[in-house]
C-alpha cells in the first residue's frame, strides 16, 4: 500500500521552495483524493486548473472529487470546463449528465422539503 500521507508531506516540501510547482499539486491532490479528502483534493486541482486552463484531465480529476464531496455545482461547471477543452470527449458528457441529475435531485428535495 502506497503512503498517500508522506507523499503529501513530499509534496508539501516541495511547494515550500517552489509555491508554483503544479506537479507537486496535482500529485498532493491525487494524494487527497486517494484518501477520500475531496475538498483539499479539489483545492489543490483547482489551483492547478487556474494556471493551466487547458489541461482538462486534471480539470475532470477536480470535477471528480467535487462530485466525491457531494458538491454538484462545482463538479457541473468543473465537467463543462473540461468538455469545453475536448468537445467530443463522450465520458465527460456522460459524467456532466449526472453531476446535471444530481443537482436535479436537489432542487427536488429541496423544493418538496420545503411543504
Amino acid at each position: 500500500m502506497e503512503d498517500y500521507t508522506g507523499s503529501i508531506e513530499d509534496c508539501e516540501s516541495a511547494l515550500e521552495l517552489d509555491s508554483t510547482c503544479l506537479v507537486a499539486m496535482v500529485q498532493r491532490g491525487k494524494c487527497y483524493m486517494e484518501l477520500c479528502n475531496w475538498d483539499q483534493a479539489v483545492r489543490d486541482l483547482e489551483r492547478v486548473n487556474n494556471r493551466d486552463r487547458h489541461n482538462q484531465e486534471n480539470k475532470k480529476k477536480a470535477a471528480d472529487a467535487a462530485f466525491k464531496a457531494n458538491n454538484h455545482d462545482e463538479a457541473y461547471r468543473l465537467y463543462q470546463e473540461a468538455l469545453a477543452v475536448d468537445k467530443h470527449n463522450q465520458s465527460y458528457r456522460d459524467l456532466l449528465n449526472k453531476a446535471k441529475q444530481e443537482l436535479a435531485k436537489l432542487s427536488r428535495k429541496d423544493f418538496y422539503g420545503n411543504i
